[in-house]
This record gives structure tokens, C-alpha cells and sequence, in this order.
């Protein structure tokens, strides 16, 4: 007898994103819905959606792919990023912290009750990704911005913001400056990409 694999399969509503997104829609849903509308400003809180988020998590762990061992309990970035939105373990300057006063090196050390780590919960490491997300929408006013910021830090894309200020008037422009310290130097390109090809698959 062989046994078979059940294909991963999105459900019509979310027929853009990979097949293997199609475990963590529920837990990204629950995160946008709790997060969002708790900590971005009401005005802007509508770019962050499933499709940013699972963009987001695209570009950082492939959905868990390229982690190591693959799955949402992986590393990446050297061991210091950790889980599906690759939560980082180090401290850094200008690091958000939560309304506990952690930074996500002070979060990511946080163990479940029978001493699993957090971080490795899909869940939890979602619903972080996201408050980190709408948190530094709401510092720097603007997706692109926030978006590097995952990658970059905030303090360099306020930098950036403080440098282009009246001189760059087109979202492209800024991407472009913004890019000019993310990983790649196409971080915050990629992730618009990825987040406008899940809401309009080819095909639709």
C-alpha cells in the first residue's frame, strides 16, 4: 500500500497564495484582526493585511521552507532568526518594544508552559511579526517604510524618511531610498511584489 500526501490547497478567497500558505491563514487572520486595528493608526491600518503579511513571510522563510530544520520551528539568518516571520534573537538600536517592555530578544526567550519556545508556535510567531508590522506603520506613517523597517530597523528607515523629505514624491522613489539598506537592496520592492501578486493572481 503507498500512502498519499494530501495536497496543501488555499481556500477560494486566498486562490493568489502558495499552497503552502494554506496552514497559517487562520493564525495570520487572527493576528491582522487583533493587532492592527489595536496599535496602527485607523487611517492607514488597511495596508497591512493578509497579503502583506504573508508577503512578509514569504521573503523572510519561504512559509518555513528555507528554514533549517524546514517547518515554522526552523532558523534562519545564521541561527539568530527564528520561526515563519524570523524573529530576531539580538538586540539592535532603536528596537520596538512591546507594552511588557521586550524587544523580540527579550520575547523570542519566552517558553510555553511545557517549555516550548514561542517562537516556535505559528501562532505566536505570526501574531509578533504582525504587531512589530503595525507598530512601525504607525511610527513611520507609511508601508514601505514599515516594511524596511522589518528588515532594516527603525532607526535607519526613519533616517532615510528624514533624508528624502520633499524630495521624493513618488512611492517608487521612496522604495528605491529605502532599499538602499535592506537586504538585497530589493527588500521592500520584493515584498510589495509578493504582496500584490497574492491579491491579484495571474488568472483572475
Amino acid at each position: 500500500m503507498t500512502s498519499t500526501v494530501s495536497p496543501l490547497v488555499c481556500p477560494p478567497g486566498y486562490r493568489g497564495l502558495p499552497p503552502l500558505a494554506a496552514p497559517y491563514i487562520a493564525d495570520v487572520e487572527a493576528a491582522v484582526a487583533r493587532w492592527v486595528p489595536a496599535v496602527a493608526p485607523t487611517d492607514t491600518i488597511a495596508v497591512i493585511d493578509v497579503y502583506t503579511v504573508f508577503a512578509v513571510m514569504s521573503r523572510e522563510s519561504g512559509f518555513g521552507k528555507y528554514l533549517v530544520p524546514s517547518g515554522p520551528a526552523g532558523t534562519g539568518d545564521g541561527g539568530h532568526g527564528l520561526g515563519l516571520m524570523q524573529l530576531d534573537d539580538r538586540y539592535h538600536p532603536g528596537d520596538l518594544k512591546d507594552p511588557e517592555g521586550r524587544a523580540n530578544a527579550d520575547w523570542v526567550r519566552l517558553t510555553r508552559g511545557d517549555g516550548v519556545p514561542l517562537w516556535q508556535l505559528p501562532a505566536e510567531n505570526i501574531g509578533r511579526g504582525v504587531w512589530q508590522l503595525a507598530t512601525t506603520l504607525k511610527l513611520l506613517g507609511n508601508l514601505p517604510a514599515a516594511i524596511c523597517a522589518y528588515n532594516a530597523g527603525v532607526v535607519r528607515a526613519r533616517e532615510v524618511l528624514d533624508t528624502v523629505a520633499g524630495s521624493v514624491t513618488s512611492v517608487d522613489g521612496l522604495v528605491h531610498a529605502l532599499d538602499q539598506w535592506t537586504t538585497g537592496r530589493d527588500y521592500v520592492a520584493d515584498v510589495l511584489r509578493r504582496r500584490s501578486e497574492f491579491l491579484s493572481p495571474k488568472g483572475a
